[in-house]
């Protein structure tokens, strides 16, 4: 059975670098810096970002980006995009995999991953083909 989907959980991307005064601030898709991304495509591959030191602590994942010297935090929804990301996916794969594990519409589904996704590249996490 499949659980049900809060649209708020995916875009959940919550960014902290180390002594900055600002950890624990949650940084929203507006404050990202603007950089030139190719478009997400169903058949776009999504693909981890090698040298990523994770781990999991009570169902959520803490990231961090060692050469940026910055830590994220990945809860609920967004804990189980980067699980499903264990393996490159297409973005197309990634939706699908996710609209089975979560009752939700399926546009909302895809639009908040799309979020995520785009978030995730801005900060060097994913990358995109």
């Amino acid at each position: 059975m499949a659980r049900r989907y809060a649209h708020d959980n995916v875009a959940d991307l919550a960014v902290q670098s180390d002594g900055d005064a600002s950890a624990g601030v949650c940084r929203g898709a507006d404050s990202l810096e603007k950089t030139p991304m190719p478009d997400l495509l169903p058949t776009t591959l999504i693909t981890r970002v090698d040298g990523l030191l994770a781990t999991e602590v009570d169902g959520e994942t803490v990231l961090m980006h060692v050469e940026q010297g910055q830590y994220y935090g990945l809860p609920r929804t967004a804990h189980a995009v980067w699980t499903l990301l264990d393996s490159p996916l297409t973005f197309e794969l990634l939706c699908a995999a996710l609209q089975r594990r979560y009752a939700g519409p399926a546009d909302v589904i895809a639009a908040d991953t799309r979020r995520f996704v785009e978030k995730m590249a801005a900060e060097a996490l994913v990358t995109l083909t």
